[in-house]
This record gives structure tokens, sequence and C-alpha cells, in this order.
């Protein structure tokens, strides 16, 4: 049957059978073909009609003792449509004498409908009040005078339809004072609509929603679990996280379990059509501080004291709006795995509108960095403060640092500063990806907090400290020393190469700039993807969090601050390797008796030749180039791959001759850094650090360089600690738990770096 959108239709059921009663239960629905879909939509529930010249008699007992003066229809609608006026009776007896009428009332109308196919609402007062006693039954009886002109009336009541969010919650109103709520028979609602927000969002689910929607009075929302759930999985439930957004109407700069966590009426505008009339809540409090608990574990509230919200629909409601603002959500991009399948999705990589907005709202570059500032006006200036902060922050998370490598000879002074740059990254990160944001202020209070746990940890630590000042003054001096000369060598060689990009010798500098620039410009983590707008960086970032932190504290521009973080990264390497060598070799004199100062010497030396091994020594690439280089010069046309050894030697020498009368080897400047790194047939890449440092492309294995020295000198502190742990059980859990905190921090950072 084609039907027009503008028209109205009646449907009439009518049972062809003599003898055969049939009862509708339930929903009506219809099934409508439109352009190759198939679209439902929702009727309202068949009632039992009161035709003229016939009377209804329902019995109730009241819950209470109380007086009357009405009877309130929620919704009554002529079915037949019928122009003339129709006259409503009621009268209310006892039970036991029905005969003897109590009170009555009529009412006139023409029950025509009006905004809703359902009727609106009437009220029949009546002829005086009436007493009513909990302890009776009553019957209260309805009929329609015949009309004038033999024509019929067919009058129906509806109540409210009330909309769930789904069969895993509990269904408002509860059933109170022997009332039957839910009964699709006699029920006092009938049948509930269920928008089953757990099911997947396809487009029969959308039909779903928009078919509630236009037919419920009320939505009833019992607890957090359907918004504090779906809503954390954007891939699958989109449509959904639409729905809750526009039902409470949270703006879009807004985190949506924020919006229903603090909601109240007239917090928010819906635009759904339903207005937030109601909340009922019950938070924990401590006198008059309360608590809202509504972001803790489900099970917390659920049970105990879930939120209520009640959703009215308002005049204004329109299925066009409606069906505009869901219709919008693109269903071809949901996802639906299996929680089995789910952990090899990559997700959408698109930050949703509210982050986005956040991401923006973090200032602007110059905001940020600030050119004009005093640290920025010279670059030495910014140098020194640079290399101090680096400094201090070591010297602040010294106690802890002590404390967690107590076994090593040294106490772990060398590494003191990569342990605080990690604590900082780490518990900044926590926060910016907790809701706070990336800021100055952030860092600050991380910083406020690491020096006053740090501080208890130095006040238990204090003789010890003060013996450590008293008789290591050389040794700490010898270790800013060597970290210094590392530092300054590396950042002799930015000097000399401080541009970040270069036609073919550049790298990837570029990629980890716009990553570093924009992980320092985030708002909140993960950051903002610098290659795809409106993405966030599908990319292990942390290690450029952890470089990021001390940055955007001083302000220092990225371009500058990149030229620092090398230097740093190849001095922490460098005395990460001094530490090692130093701890090992310091460590085997312990329990012996020996020259001190000799022992010291030889650890000394170990230490050293483990930062040159490390840092400064390369492969046999160069020798290689030199050999060849040699042959080169000599051989006819330089060519020398298909030569005897005896050719290869006299050319050799022949060559080192030219070398030394003025010649110089067939290679440029540049090669003599990079063909060792290609000392493999084949082109494999033959990295060394001292050529990662030198290339100095900012990536997650330079930085993780040093992070991996400090995983091993905590590992060679247990070792030499031989879980010897103190004499007394707070001693014990004290140094147990420092400890294998700070082997969680470094071994952590290591898989996201």
């Amino acid at each position: 049957v084609p039907l027009k959108k503008s028209e109205k239709y009646e449907i009439d059921f009518e049972v062809v059978e003599e003898g055969t009663q049939l009862q509708i239960m339930g929903n009506v629905s219809l099934l409508m073909e439109k352009e190759g879909q198939t679209l439902t939509q929702y009727l309202p529930s068949p009632e039992a009609p009161l035709f003229s010249g016939s009377s209804l008699a329902v019995t109730f007992k009241p819950p209470v003792d109380g007086i009357i003066d009405s009877v309130e229809l929620n919704r009554a609608v002529d079915l037949y449509q019928n122009a003339a006026s129709k006259t409503l009776h009621v009268s209310i007896a006892d039970y036991s004498t029905p005969d003897t009428i109590l009170a009555t009332g009529s009412l006139s109308d023409l029950f025509a409908p009006v905004l809703d196919p359902r009727g609106e609402g009437k009220s029949i007062p009546l002829d005086q009040s009436l007493a009513l006693d909990s302890t009776k039954l009553y019957v209260m009886k309805f009929w329609v005078d015949a009309l004038p002109d033999g024509t019929t009336s067919a009058l129906a009541f509806y109540n409210d339809v009330i909309a769930v969010e789904s069969s895993w919650d509990d269904a408002l109103p509860l059933s109170m004072y022997q009332y039957n709520i839910w009964d699709s028979q006699n029920g006092i609602y009938g049948n509930n609509q269920n928008f089953e927000m757990y099911w997947d969002d396809t487009a029969t689910k959308l039909t779903r929603f928009e078919n509630i929607l236009n037919t419920s009075d009320t939505i009833v929302i019992t607890s957090n679990r359907q918004w504090g759930t779906t809503t954390r999985v954007p891939e699958r439930y989109h449509l959904t996280i639409t729905y809750y957004r526009n039902l409470l109407g949270c703006p879009a700069e807004k985190d949506l379990l924020w919006c229903y966590q603090n909601a109240q009426p007239g917090m928010f505008t819906g635009n759904l059509g339903y207005q937030l009339t109601a909340v009922f809540e019950s938070d924990p409090n401590l006198g008059s501080l309360k608590i809202n608990d509504q972001s803790a574990e489900e099970a917390f509230t659920v049970y105990d004291h879930p939120k209520v919200l009640i959703f009215q629909k308002t005049a204004d409601y329109s299925a066009e709006k409606v069906a505009s603002i869901l219709g919008a959500v693109d269903l071809s991009k949901a996802v639906h795995l299996t929680p089995g399948q789910a952990s090899k999705f990559n997700g959408t990589l698109m930050l949703s509108d509210a982050m986005a907005k956040i991401q923006q709202a973090g200032g602007t570059f110059s905001q940020l960095f600030n050119s004009d500032s005093w640290i920025n006006q010279n670059q030495w200036v910014t140098a020194i403060v640079w290399y101090l902060l680096i400094l201090l922050l070591g010297w602040l998370v010294y106690p802890f640092t002590r404390l967690a490598l107590k076994k090593l000879p040294d106490h772990g002074y060398p590494v003191s500063r990569l342990v605080g740059l990690l604590l900082l990254a780490l518990f900044t990160w926590l926060a910016s990806s907790s809701g706070a944001l990336f800021s100055r202020t952030t860092i600050l209070a991380v910083i406020g907090v690491l020096l006053v746990g740090n501080a208890a940890l130095a006040y238990l630590q204090r003789e010890e400290l003060k013996e450590e000042l008293r008789t290591r003054k050389r040794y700490f001096l010898m270790v800013e020393l060597i970290f210094l000369l590392f530092f300054l060598l590396d950042l002799g060689i930015r000097l000399g190469n401080p541009d970040l990009w270069h036609p073919w010798k550049g790298g990837e500098k570029p990629m980890d700039l716009s990553y570093f620039t924009a992980v320092l410009k985030s708002s909140t983590f993960p950051p903002y993807d610098p290659w795809f707008a409106g993405g966030y960086i599908n990319y292990y970032y942390y290690g450029l969090v952890i470089v990021a932190v001390p940055t955007k504290l001083l302000g220092v521009p990225p371009t500058i601050a990149y030229n620092l973080i090398l230097p740093t990264l190849f001095g922490l390497t460098a005395i990460g390797a001094f530490a090692i060598g130093w701890n090992v070799l310091r460590g085997q004199t312990l329990d012996v008796e020996v020259d001190a100062r000799r022992a010291n010497l030889r650890a000394f030396a170990g230490g050293i030749l483990s930062s040159l091994s490390l840092l400064i020594l390369g492969n046999l690439g160069t020798l290689r180039m030199i050999w060849q280089g040699a042959q080169m010069l000599v051989a006819p046309g330089g060519v020398i791959e298909n030569a005897t050894i005896f050719e290869r030697w006299r050319w050799f020498l022949a060559g080192i001759v030219q070398v030394f009368q003025g010649a110089k080897l067939p290679f440029s400047t540049g090669d003599w850094y990079w063909i060792p790194s290609r000392a493999l047939p084949g082109e494999a890449i033959t990295e060394f650090p001292f050529f990662t440092f030198t290339y100095a492309d900012l990536h997650a294995h330079l930085i993780a360089l040093s992070i991996t020295l400090l995983a091993l000198v905590w590992g060679l502190s247990l070792l030499l600690g031989r879980w010897d742990w103190g004499s007394t059980w707070k001693e014990k859990l004290r140094n147990y738990a420092a400890s294998f905190f700070l082997g969680a921090v470094v071994i952590g950072a290591l898989r996201p770096t």
C-alpha cells in the first residue's frame, strides 16, 4: 500500500472467524520499503476502546488514606475521531456496595488528537470530595453517552510510554503497593520501550532509536551501566554516543562522561526533544562535603547508589530533527569485532570532537615558546639554563635514586639525572593522559610532588647523605665533569651542524621534529598527529614526552631544544656506561681488603673505557675505508673488486705513500660517518652509537640508549645486593619498594619509548 508522509491512516484489526478472540501483546509496527531499505515504524499499543453507550469498570485499592477531588486521564482520544462532542461519565463506589455511589463526575469533549495520536491529558472533576480508606476496595466505572445522531465513538485511554536503556538494567517505576506495572495485559504501563544500547550500531538500531524517541514520553536512565561503558568504545558505538550527547545536550568541548556524572536539571539543553527533568542520587558524604563517585568502577555505585536520570518529551519535539541528528552518523565506520579480534584492531586514529577542541585550545606557538623570553634571548643562556635544569633535576631525585640503588658502590648518583627525567615525564604523562592539561602548571605540580617526596626520603637518609657529602665529594665532581665533557663534545658537533634538514643528508629530522613539536603543543595525551589532520599520533611517542617535559617547562623553541636534547642524551648515555663499568669493578673489591685509592683508579678506568667503547668507538668500517680508499687511488680506474690479495696489498702500500705526499682518499667528508653505518653487504644498517648521535635523528632507539643502560644499572644493583634489603622489616620494605618501583619505571619506559 503506498503511503504518504503527510497523510493520516487508520488500521482496523478484525477477526474473521466467529467465536474467536485474539489478544495483541506488545507493540504494533509497520514494515515499509523505501529505496530498497526496510524501515520500521512503531505504532501506539492497541487499546480496548470504550464505545459510546457502553461502560468500563476498574477496581482499585488506595495505598494510603486520602481525599480525591478529580479523576485524571493521562491521555484520552476518540479513535473514530467523531466530530460530535462526547460526554464521559465516571462514578466511584465501595466494592462491597456497588449500588451506593460515593461520587460522580462528567466531562464533555471532542477527545480529538492535537499533538499526539494518543490524545491529550483530561481531568474529570468530581461532584464532591471523596475520602478514601486504604483498607477498602473501590470500583470506578466509566461510560459514554450515546451520540444523538446515532453515530459511534470509541474512547481509548493511554498512559505514558516509558523507554528504558537495555534489558540489563532496572525499569522504572518499580512495582509498589501491589500494583502490576509492566504486564502487557493488565499492567499500568503495559510494555516499555527498550533502546537495547548494547546492540551493534546498525541501520536497524538507528530505526529503533528514532521510533522509540517518536513514540515515548519518558526516558529513564537508572544507572551508569550503559552511558558509562558504550561511550568508551567510540569505534563501535558512534551512533549511541551521538544519541547520548544530544539527549542531554552535552557540549562538544565537554567530556561526555563528565556531563552525565555531573548532570542536573537545567544544566544542559537537549537536542532530541527531551529534557532532563529529575535526577535522583545519593553521593557519599562527610558532613556537608559530597563526593561525586560516578566515575568509580560500576559495581561501586550501581548496586548501592545509582544515579537515576529522568527525561521528559518536550512540546517542541521534532521527529525530523531527530532523524537529521542521528541519521548524520556514518554507520559504515562502526566496527563490530569479537573481544578476541579487538586486540588486533588499530582504532580509527581520529580525535573526538571534544578532544580536538581541547588540543586546539592549548595556545599558539608564540605563546608556548616566547622568543622574547630572557631564556631565549641568547642561545648560550638557553644552553646554560637547560644544563642547570637537568642537573638540579638529578639532585632533586637523588634521595630516591640512592634508596632504590643502595647496593651499588656509588648508590646510583651518575644516573640520577635520567631517573629524574623519567619520574617527571611519567607523572606528567599520567596526569595529562587522565584529563589534566600538559602545561607548565602540571609540570611544576609534579616537580612539587617529587620535591616533597624526596625531601622526606632525604630526611630518612640524612646521616648517610651527610657522610657521603663529606667523604665522596671528589667522586661527585668527577661524575659531573665526565657528564659535562661528553655534553660539550656533542654540543660542539651540533654547533658545527645545527641545521635540522639537509636535501640529502638530513635524515628523518623533519619527521622527528614534527612529532616532537606536536607533543610539545598538545594539550593532553595522546598528542595530535601533525601529518594527519584531526587524528592522533599512531606512533611510539613516549620517548619524545621524556625530552618534551623540560622543553615545555622552560619554553625553549623546539628547534633549539632539539640541539640541546641530543648532547643531553649523549651525556646520559656516557655516564650510564660509566656507572656500569665503575660499579662492576668497584663492586668486586667491596668485601676485600684492598687499597681504596687503587681500587677507585681501577674502577675509574673501567668506567671511562665503558663510556668510550660504547659511545666513541665505532666498527671496523672506518679501517676498511682506509684500506680500500688507498687501493682506489692507484688501481686502474679506481676499480678494486676483482683484484687478488697481492694486487690489493701493492695498491694499498702505493696509495698510502700518495696519502703522505698530500693525496686525498676518494671519499667525501660525509662518507666517513655514513659508509661505516652500512658495513655489511647489501646496505644492511649497521649503526653504532657515535653514528646515531652524529647523524642526530631523534629516533626512539637513540632516546632508549640511556634508558637501556639505566635498566642494566638497576639489574646490577640487584646482583650486587644479593637480595639483601636491610636488617629491619621497615628498612627491607622501604628498600624493596623503592628498588622495584624504579625498575618498573625504567623497564616500563622502554616499551612505549
